[in-house]
């Protein structure tokens, strides 16, 4: 390899790189990230995305004009995890960029698949379009 690609950044690839070592903040933050859903898509561009719509098989299916139990594990009604991979990298619009430390925390693509609710008003994950806390607050005011 030549001195350009030595340089790169991935993790324990260039020479004299440390990994991060996140903080309690940054601890936090990366879990309230994973219980949304997010997962980690890309090392060098730090880049998390998470599956934005419950019907990606069907988007994916419709796309690739496949049927969506192309995409199914056998024997099973659950998504193969490469193809909730695939769409988080190549369909996915909830995508961010988040700093080495908290990346570092954050679950490859392949780990987890599916699609998590979030609250439509604070964007904490629920089964409804409002979590229990922001349902609460609407109906008080």
């Amino acid at each position: 390899m030549s001195d350009l690609h030595n340089n790169v950044g991935y993790y324990g690839e260039a020479p004299g790189y440390v990994k991060p070592t996140p903080t309690p903040q940054e601890t936090g933050e990366a879990a309230s990230l994973v219980a949304k859903g997010y997962r980690r898509v890309s090392w060098k561009h730090r880049i998390i995305a998470r599956v934005d719509r419950a019907d990606f098989v069907e988007v994916m299916a419709r796309d690739q004009n496949r049927a969506p139990a192309d995409f199914m594990q056998p024997g099973s009604r659950d998504c193969a995890p490469n193809w909730c991979d695939h769409y988080r990298r190549c369909y996915s619009k909830d995508t961010l960029t988040v700093n080495p430390a908290v990346l570092s925390l954050i679950p490859s693509s392949y780990d987890g698949c599916g699609f998590v609710k979030l609250c439509l008003l604070c964007a904490s994950p629920t089964v409804n379009f409002a979590c229990d806390k922001c349902a609460k607050e609407k109906l008080s005011q």
